[in-house]
């Protein structure tokens, strides 16, 4: 069984954390039912998924957080469709809940002192408050933003043995992934490249430098596209070394695409989840269609031609940034 399809708590009402605003000391929770965070393919504001909203005061919280489960994702890589494969009975999904996305958003203001608690407090405040909705019965998969990215190793720090999967993807496939998306995705990227650029020594003077080089926007925004695959990829390392966590923590796009079945098994055992049943019509279903808008069919044969025709205009340029982003030095170094 996949998603909210047949569960037993489906109808349960909770009041779910939905806003943080960790400079006002103040919280937004609403109330709605595991179904609906079940099946929303996004719990940051997109889909209304709640019936009413109440403002409270964030209470103070010391203390890790036992027993949660991580999906990070350097975005453009299968993390929706991974993440609702995983979404069986027995297992609570929560993609992208805005609250983790708050308080990355005011993290350098945290941690300049303008909050009353630290991030390490915010952040253990918000886990247990999602990880309160849970049925006690059930895990809980929580897949943050990629705006939340900043806060990965401050969310594993939280934790008590933390179980986490670092979805990732090549270079060049994220640039094509990127360029694929027309202009909305690139000032996504660039956006979210400077988001993120403040969260990793060294990143801001690498982004100066890629704006500020050569006349083409296409041109930088490739080189900025290269930098945010990098500074990802840096905090999951950072990340990953905080919580000792080995390399098989990692999971590339390629292997989710080639075999969507073994990935998620791999996946699920990897973070102490039930297996999909991919015998069941839900899961088929799900290869099926378009894992963020499951009113389309995703058509394997079309992406592919796609990528052909993307190289084909801009393969000089991926070139390029990529031996940019070769030529950089280590982070921090």
């Amino acid at each position: 069984m996949v998603e909210g399809t047949n569960r037993t708590d489906a109808a349960r009402q909770v009041e779910l954390l939905h806003r943080i605003d960790p400079l006002a000391g103040l919280t937004h929770y609403v109330s709605t039912d595991i179904a609906r965070i079940q099946d929303s393919t996004f719990l940051d504001g997109r889909e209304c998924f709640w019936d009413r909203v109440q403002t409270r005061p964030i209470v103070n919280h010391a203390g890790r957080t036992q027993g949660m489960r991580f999906l990070f994702h350097i975005g453009f890589c299968g993390s929706t469709l991974l993440a609702r494969l995983l979404g069986t009975e027995g297992t609570l999904v929560m993609r992208e809940p805005q609250c983790l996305t708050d308080i990355a958003a005011t993290r350098t203001r945290i941690l300049a002192g303008q909050a009353e608690q630290d991030l390490a407090g915010y952040t253990s405040f918000a886990l247990n408050a999602l990880g309160a909705v849970a049925p006690p019965e059930e895990a809980l998969l929580i897949k943050p933003s990629n705006w939340a990215n900043s806060l990965i190793e401050p969310l594993v720090a939280a934790c008590h043995d933390p179980a986490a999967l670092y979805l990732t993807t090549e270079p060049r496939a994220f640039l094509r992934a990127a360029f694929r998306g027309g202009r909305d995705r690139l000032e996504f990227c660039i956006r979210l490249a400077v988001e993120l650029a403040a969260a990793v020594p060294g990143a801001n003077d690498r982004l100066r430098q890629a704006t500020s080089t050569g006349p083409d926007p296409l041109d930088r925004a490739a080189r900025i596209v290269t930098l945010l695959w990098a500074m990802q990829r840096e905090l999951f390392a950072r990340a990953m070394a905080c919580a000792d966590q080995p390399a098989s923590c990692l999971m590339d796009y390629a292997e989710l695409a080639e075999d969507p079945q073994a990935a998620a098994i791999r996946a699920a055992e990897l973070l102490g989840l039930p297996a999909p049943d991919f015998a069941s019509s839900q899961v088929q279903a799900l290869l099926s269609r378009h894992s963020k808008d499951p009113q389309s069919a995703y058509d394997p044969a079309s992406r592919s031609a796609n990528d052909a025709e993307l190289e084909r205009h801009h393969a000089v340029r991926f070139d390029t940034a990529l031996e940019w982003l070769d030529s950089q030095t280590a982070f921090g170094a």
